[in-house]
């Protein structure tokens, strides 16, 4: 696949990512008032801003890292890996370097217990971007087994050793963004949570939610397009007219092998996923720490208390402080909340 193409795929990803999204409030049911609306929807647009910039960035140094290198119609691929690299950084950036707003004096929320990776990202994503990338490796030895052990004589040369290249790069890649994921996740969660009504509380959770859902993404695309690097090399070889003369059977077991032991590694990790979004990713976040919490009610807006005033101040993305956190519960997801109360208003 040329690099042309590779650069044109790369950048169908960035702007689907940069689409004009649902509005908030019908992505995760939660209201909206007037005291909120403008610091979520900037913080919602910043977000998706600096994932476009970010992907942008890392198409640009990928590309000219293999022009400059004169790898480009070898190992076009790696753009892809480079701009889903650039989205996942610039997409947790928003989260995790904005300024800390300060909350005038009056009335605040705070957590009672602590929080988890699994309140914010739905556990079919956390096992795919856990479970995808040694499987994505799996593959690839598998493909380089089949390749070095075929029954037949595979070309010393070919389009088929650059695809087998590329899939090898990309099992470090693998490696250094799953260690990468889990330290920025551990630094989101980290983060001090500001907010003068539960409403506040639940949208800064919200767009957590959502950073942390799209950075978990990662591993599990970087992990599919690892798996199809890695069946890719073994088909065109399988496929070659030149190889297949001699024999025929032998290239059928291994191409059709290789495809189907490909394909049972991918639905592993990506079936869990998939069943997720059956549910509703978006309100996942909802479901775990704010079950049977109703917002609904004509007493949202006056309910604000100062949260109208803490807002204007909030810069992006928007942060909170915590409150004293306990150890949490064994909460089942989407189950009926907790006799205690999970969070507790105090006085500044």
């Amino acid at each position: 696949m040329s690099f042309i193409l590779w650069s044109f795929i790369a950048l169908a990803i960035i702007l689907s990512a940069a689409s004009s999204p649902s509005p908030a409030e019908q992505k995760t049911g939660l209201p909206l008032p007037s005291a909120l609306h403008r610091p979520v929807s900037r913080r919602l647009r910043a977000q998706a801003r600096t994932t476009q910039i970010g992907g942008l960035l890392g198409l640009a140094v990928g590309a000219a890292v293999l022009l400059l290198s004169e790898l480009a119609d070898q190992h076009g691929g790696l753009v892809v890996l480079a701009a889903l690299l650039g989205m996942a950084c610039g997409g947790t950036a928003t989260t995790l370097l904005g300024r800390k707003g300060r909350l005038p004096d009056g009335p605040r929320v705070a957590r009672l217990q602590a929080t988890e990776k699994s309140d914010y990202v739905p556990e079919g994503l956390l096992w795919a971007a856990r479970v995808g990338p040694p499987l994505a490796v799996a593959a690839v030895l598998l493909a380089w087994t089949a390749l070095n052990y075929a029954p037949f004589e595979v070309p010393a040369a070919g389009l088929w050793w650059d695809w087998m290249t590329t899939a090898g790069v990309s099992v470090p890649t693998l490696a250094l963004c799953w260690f990468a994921v889990e330290l920025t996740a551990a630094a989101v969660l980290r983060r001090p949570q500001h907010a003068g009504s539960e409403l506040e509380l639940a949208w800064d959770d919200c767009c957590r939610s959502e950073a942390l859902r799209h950075l978990y993404a990662l591993p599990v695309a970087l992990s599919g397009l690892t798996c199809l690097l890695a069946v890719t090399p073994v088909g065109l070889v399988a496929t070659a007219p030149e190889v297949r003369e001699d024999a025929m059977d032998e290239t059928l077991l291994v191409g059709s092998g290789m495809f189907l032991v490909t394909l049972l590694l991918v639905g592993i990790f990506l079936v869990p996923l998939l069943k997720e979004f059956g549910r509703g990713t978006h309100r996942h976040v909802l479901r775990r720490l704010w079950a049977g919490t109703d917002f609904t009610d004509g007493g949202v807006e006056a309910g604000l208390g100062d949260s109208a005033t803490a807002a204007s101040e909030l810069a992006l993305p928007g942060t909170v402080e915590s409150g004293a956190a306990e150890p949490r519960g064994t909460d089942s997801d989407g189950g009926a909340p907790p006799a205690e109360p999970r969070h507790r208003r105090d006085s500044a």
